[in-house]
């Protein structure tokens, strides 16, 4: 992930404890900093960078591991502090800076997993207008019960719009595979 405005680059890590980790480089990737490693704090899929050059990101945490046991909606600062903001109901894959303002973190349901709660079975996603205050924003139940159901969003369509993919989730495509369209308002 660039850092543009720091002249910086982040690499970032999963899924065991010793593989997680979130590095810095501000040479082009000729070396490289450990920010956070050797727990699943640093098991991280996707992440965004933040103005003071801090990264904001859903942790891709299934399994009980290391400190902390369960996904967070996370802020990590360039010394390795963690700042967690919202417990996530499982393992986060995506998260987004959104063009006008605020940030999405998309969650999943994978199967096997044992940080869930009992009988959680859904995709979810959560926003925020300031990358504090957090509050879900949608869920999609499973479909097949023998897949993971995920909702992640990566991209932002010229006009604004959203571009949310959905994967095992009831009421999409074949196979449960989809995309919605949500055009963000900040509340």
């Amino acid at each position: 992930m660039p850092d543009p405005a720091h002249h910086a680059l982040f690499a970032f890590f999963g899924d065991s404890d010793q593989q997680a980790g979130l590095y810095r480089s501000t040479d082009g990737g000729a070396s490289w900093a450990l920010i956070k490693s050797g727990t699943q704090a640093g098991d991280i899929v996707d992440g965004v960078v933040l103005a003071d050059g801090s990264f904001l990101c859903g942790q891709d945490i299934s399994y009980r591991g290391s400190t902390p046991d369960v996904p967070q909606i996370a802020r990590i600062a360039l010394d390795g502090t963690e700042t967690d903001h919202l417990q996530l109901p499982s393992a986060s894959y995506s998260t987004h800076a959104i063009s006008g303002g605020g940030y999405l973190v998309g969650a999943t349901h994978e199967e096997g997993a044992d940080v869930e709660a009992p009988g959680w079975r859904r995709g979810s996603l959560f926003g925020s207008a300031d990358g504090l205050h957090w509050s879900k924003l949608l869920e999609v139940p499973q479909l097949d019960p023998n897949d993971d159901v995920r909702t992640d969003v990566y991209w932002e369509l010229a006009t604004g719009e959203l571009v949310v993919g959905v994967r095992n989730a009831t009421g999409f495509g074949a196979g449960g595979r989809g995309y919605l369209l949500l055009l963000p308002a900040l509340q």
